[in-house]
C-alpha cells in the first residue's frame, strides 16, 4: 500500500508555501510533481537503497543531508565523574522562565540541520524554525522533557527529548558556541540516561556533516544504527492529482 504525502503546517508557516512530508515507504508517483503550486516536500530513503534515491532525484528532489541515527541503552554508561563539570555550570530540568534563553540558544546554535544545509532555504529561516521548535516545548506542543545547562541561573544549552513507548529520543540538543568544550552536552545526555534508569533505549539523530556531534555520541557509547538520505523538493506539487 502506497502511503500518501502528509501535510506539514509547521514547516509551511516558515517556508511560506505548502509543505509535505512523504513517508519513507512511499513509492514515487510522478503525477504529484506534474502540476500544482510552488511547494516543499521531503522524503528519507535508507542510504543502501541508491536506486530509490535516484528515482526521487529524477522527480526533482535533491539530497541535502545524510541523517545518521545512533542508539544507546542507558546501562552502557560508565559512572559519571562527580567533578566533571566546572563549578560554574549545572544541569537541571527546564523551567517556564527559561523559555527566552532557550529560544535564543536554539536560534543561534544550529548549522548542520537539513534546513541549514538546503541552499534553497535561507539560514535566517532555518534559525527561526529551530527557535520556534524549541519554544514549542514551553507551550506543550513539542517534547516531553527538557534539560538545561546553566551558567549561574542562565541557560547556555538545552536538551529536548521525546518520550516514546520503547525509547527516549533526543529531539534537539544545543550549546551556545562560547560555552562549548565544557562537557555540557555530555552532562545533559548522562542526566537523561539517569532519568531513563536503564529501562529505555536512547535514540539520537544527527547529520553526517556534523562531525563534532558524531564524535560526542561515539565517545558516550552510542552506536550507529541506521543512515538515510534526506531529500528536499522545491517546485510544483499537487498532493491530490487526478
Amino acid at each position: 500500500m502506497n502511503a500518501g504525502p502528509l501535510h506539514d503546517p509547521f514547516l509551511e508557516k516558515f517556508l511560506g508555501k505548502p509543505a509535505f512530508h512523504i513517508p519513507t515507504e512511499s513509492r514515487l508517483v510522478e503525477e504529484l510533481f506534474a502540476s500544482g503550486p510552488e511547494s516543499f516536500a521531503c522524503v528519507k530513503i535508507p542510504t543502501e537503497n541508491v536506486e530509490r534515491t535516484h528515482e526521487w532525484e529524477s522527480a526533482g528532489f535533491r539530497v541535502v543531508d545524510v541523517n545518521t541515527q545512533f542508539e544507546l541503552r542507558p546501562t552502557a554508561f560508565s559512572p559519571y565523574p562527580p567533578n566533571a563539570l566546572s563549578s560554574v555550570y549545572a544541569v537541571r530540568p527546564a523551567e517556564p522562565g527559561d523559555r527566552e534563553e532557550v529560544e535564543s540558544v536554539a536560534g543561534a546554535a544550529f548549522h548542520y540541520t537539513r534546513f541549514h544545509l538546503d541552499p534553497a532555504i535561507p539560514n535566517a529561516t532555518a534559525d527561526e524554525l529551530k527557535r520556534t521548535w524549541a519554544g514549542n516545548f514551553f507551550e506543550g506542543k513539542r517534547g516531553n522533557d527538557m534539560l538545561v545547562a546553566t551558567k549561574g541561573a542562565r541557560p547556555v544549552g538545552f536538551l529536548q527529548a521525546l518520550d516514546q513507548p520503547n525509547c527516549v529520543v533526543i529531539d534537539l540538543i544545543a550549546i551556545t558556541p562560547e560555552h562549548r568544550g565544557q562537557g555540557l552536552a555530555s552532562a545533559m545526555i548522562r542526566a537523561l540516561a539517569a532519568d531513563a534508569a536503564g529501562e529505555k533505549r536512547i535514540i539520537a539523530g544527527t547529520q553526517a556533516a556534523n562531525l563534532p556531534s558524531i564524535r560526542l555520541y561515539e565517545k558516550l557509547g552510542f552506536r550507529m544504527k541506521a543512515t538515510s538520505h534526506v531529500l528536499h523538493y522545491h517546485g510544483p506539487f499537487n498532493s491530490n492529482p487526478k
